[in-house]
């Protein structure tokens, strides 16, 4: 029986450790949104963002998170971040 390659000969188990990198990416970014103590509308596209495969993670970790620590801190009023 032959054995099932993907695109360009890469063998089906080589797989697993990038679906373990992109799982660990999203679990993490959806983590640090839902703990941010900001409104839900203010998480809401965030969480979107972070659910496109790779790239959606990085690009929270590089832009969103700043973003919505800059939202809680005026949403607090006092300059503090809880």
């Amino acid at each position: 029986m032959k054995e099932r390659t993907l695109p360009f000969n890469i063998p089906p188990i080589c797989l697993i450790p990038l679906a373990a990198i992109q799982l660990t990416l999203l679990g993490t970014a959806l983590f640090s949104i839902i703990r941010k103590p900001v409104s839900t509308r203010d998480k809401l596209p965030w969480i979107l963002v972070s659910l496109v495969d790779f790239i959606g993670p990085i690009i929270y970790f590089t832009v969103g998170s700043k973003r919505l620590d800059e939202r809680a801190v005026r949403e607090r009023g006092d300059g503090s971040y809880v």
